[in-house]
């Protein structure tokens, strides 16, 4: 296994397995390493009694959301990282992507005919795609405007994506990006310096995200920031009727 070769690694593992911790045998001719393999559970929350309770047994997935209408939802697999359509109750799974694919993030569009998502390939960085919600390519539609193209959400008429960058908010001169998902025309959106995991509100009055941690809202008609007072926070969500804000805080601030 340790013999004299090139300069360039070689892989020694395959397969789903995570392989960390490596350790050679005494006698140089074995590598021990730990293995681990995810698999991720869904839950129910009860609104009314705060229950939480199982939910789509025998699916290892994250990444899920529901439709607009809620006949449908999506998610993505665990670990295989491919994105699956199903109905609300995990039955009729259609798959949507495959390998080198690894996704994260999908996003219904308004209307239900399109699957907005976030992916990596081996060796190269985040960009965004589209696949229709039947089956079909997935089309990519960005090309690194925010260096590592991440957090696709729709405007609630379905015509433009709005997206950051998980490499671009450690720095000051990471702004939001739009895309027409027609066209594949990217513009940068003016007074959004410093955003990254937008998600437009329904009624599209507003952005919200994150500037640093902080919770931002970006007015789309004055374009500015509007910081908003209470914790850091992360995965910013909308209500339906845009009253609400959903975020995701894990005590540290």
């Amino acid at each position: 296994l340790f013999q004299r070769g090139g300069d360039a690694p070689v892989e020694l593992s395959i397969g789903l397995l995570t392989a960390q911790h490596p350790l050679p045998s005494a006698d140089g001719k074995r590598l021990y390493f730990e293995g681990k393999l995810d698999r991720n559970e869904f839950v129910r929350y009860d609104l009314k009694s705060g229950g939480i309770s199982p939910a789509l047994a025998g699916i290892s997935g994250a990444w899920l959301e529901f439709s607009k209408d809620g006949k449908w939802m999506t998610y993505v697999s665990v670990p295989q990282g491919t994105l699956f359509r199903a109905a609300p109750d995990g039955s009729q799974r259609f798959q949507l992507t495959w390998p080198p694919l690894d996704v994260f993030e999908p996003r219904w569009s308004p209307d239900g005919k399109e699957i907005a998502f976030g992916a990596k390939v081996p060796g190269k960085p985040p960009r965004i795609y589209v696949v229709p919600s039947e089956g079909g390519s997935p089309r990519q539609i960005t090309n690194g405007e925010a260096e590592e193209d991440t957090d696709p959400s729709w405007s609630p008429d379905g015509s433009t994506l709005v997206f950051g960058g998980i490499g671009v908010h450690w720095t000051v001169e990471g702004s939001l990006h739009a895309v027409d998902v027609r066209t594949g025309r990217v513009s940068t959106m003016a007074g959004s310096k410093g955003m990254w995991s937008p998600r437009w509100s329904p009624d599209g009055n507003f952005i919200a995200g994150l500037n640093g941690r902080r919770l931002v809202l970006y007015d789309v008609r004055t374009q500015s920031q509007i910081q908003l007072p209470g914790p850091a926070g992360g995965y910013p969500n909308w209500s339906a009727d845009s009253e609400y804000l959903f975020f995701y805080n894990d005590g540290s601030g």
